[in-house]
């Protein structure tokens, strides 16, 4: 029976490591060992109840045999006789307990033995193809991999990286393609038409749209690095960035290289080191949620402007981006149905009139008629307007609308040309008496 118990504890204490063993395997594919294999049971107590009355069957025979006196006579003491089996069974009992006794204490010490194995193998690593984390083996593995392959790691990553936001870049560049062909046929039209002093062009390129202020919500300004304080931040990454040319892919890669390379050295002040990159970082945000906003390229924007001497539109006067938008309807539509203007001339002065909208006017009326709303008289006479007309109303007369029409040299036309628009004869007079 012993031998069975022991066979049966080694069979048992064998699965138990064989499961021990499939579950650091298994726990990587998130699957919990107790469903598949649920731990084993045994129960040895029916044994060793057996195993005990057998023992106690085998003194009780050996004391029969060796330890009773020969048959008694008549004058046997049976109260000796009594006293003496009294004690051979408290000696039987104090022999069991001390059996059973060392049995525990044996049982324990394996316990305690399959534990401290357990133990030392959570601390050293049970696998050692993909050991546990924090685990002996792991840290070994750790220190292998930064020591001999971390970098190489590195400068792939990097390469692919890069790779990846080049083909980023180059789908946008197609957007960019398509804009430049419709700027190439504006560019001709606008070549043909040129005057000197009014330079209209068109504008395709890339721009970093929101990207200083939405790259500066990440870093904490409060940590020492490149980007510490709010101004010094933002004049930091203006720098980095403004009057770059984007039309090149390896021109923007170097400016978030750039970007990338300030968060890890400190390139405003050289006694002080840089923050670890980790900390620069607000909480609520990841460094690699960063990495991904800097790389994504969402940032990079197309634009696709018209200009006026090199300025924006947004940046000019309401008068000059009338007149360029004017201008440049007038040269580039190719419709001849009639066009009519109310006030082109507002916001305008006359010399920009005479220079700008008049050659354009003259030009564009010999392809489709031009109605032209306006006071100024350069528009109506310098132009060389066909046809004049002249509204005027009788407030009196309940609003009457009155028309005459005409060309310029009607006598009637002019005069009312030179009272309208010319504030009447004696005021032209004056005026020119004046410049002379």
């Amino acid at each position: 029976l012993n031998l069975i118990k022991q066979s049966i504890e080694l069979e048992f204490n064998r699965i138990i490591e064989f499961r021990n063993s499939l579950n650091n395997k298994i726990n990587n594919f998130n699957i919990d060992i107790n469903i598949i294999f649920p731990l084993p049971i045994i129960q040895t107590q029916p044994i060793i109840q057996q195993i005990s009355s057998i023992e106690q069957e085998i003194l009780t025979l050996k004391v029969e045999m060796n330890l009773l006196p020969q048959p008694p006579s008549f004058d046997i003491n049976y109260e000796s006789l009594k006293t003496k089996i009294n004690n051979l069974e408290k000696r039987y009992e104090t022999l069991a307990n001390s059996l059973n006794e060392k049995q525990k204490k044996h049982e324990d010490y394996k316990k305690a033995v399959e534990e401290w194995r357990e133990r030392a193998l959570s601390l050293i690593g049970k696998s050692k193809i993909i050991p546990a984390p924090e685990t002996l083996r792991y840290l070994k593995n750790e220190k292998k991999y930064i020591s001999n392959e971390l970098e190489r790691s590195i400068v792939e990553l990097k390469a692919k990286r890069k790779e990846i936001a080049e083909k980023i870049y180059n789908e946008k560049r197609k957007i960019i393609e398509i804009y430049s062909q419709i700027k190439t046929n504006i560019d001709n039209a606008l070549t043909d038409k040129e005057i000197e002093e009014y330079n209209i062009s068109i504008n395709v390129a890339f721009l970093l749209g929101n990207f200083k202020n939405r790259f500066l919500e990440f870093i904490d300004k409060g940590k020492r690095g490149s980007f510490k304080g709010i101004n010094e931040s933002n004049l930091k990454v203006y720098n980095l960035i403004e009057d770059k040319d984007l039309m090149h892919f390896d021109n923007l890669y170097t400016i978030l290289d750039n970007v990338v390379y300030n968060l890890e050295y400190n390139t405003e002040s050289l006694n002080e080191k840089n923050d670890d990159i980790f900390n620069q970082i607000k909480d609520g945000y990841s460094l690699g949620e960063l990495y991904n906003y800097i790389f994504s390229l969402d940032y990079l924007e197309e634009i696709y402007e018209l200009r006026f001497n090199d300025k924006k539109i947004d940046q000019l006067s309401p008068g000059e981006r009338g007149a360029v938008l004017i201008v440049f309807y007038l040269l580039l539509d190719k419709n001849d149905i009639p066009l009519i203007f109310d006030q082109p001339e507002d916001n305008l002065d006359n010399q920009s009139v005479f220079q700008i909208l008049v050659p354009f006017i003259k030009s564009a009326k010999i392809k489709r008629q031009l109605i032209i709303v306006t006071h100024n008289p350069n528009l109506a006479v310098v132009s060389d307007s066909e046809q004049i007309i002249h509204v005027s109303i009788d407030k009196k007369n309940n609003y009457k609308f009155n028309f005459i029409s005409g060309g310029i040299e009607d006598p009637t036309i002019n005069k009312s040309i030179v009272d309208v628009l010319e504030g009447t004869m004696p005021a032209f007079d004056k005026r020119k008496l004046k410049y002379n």
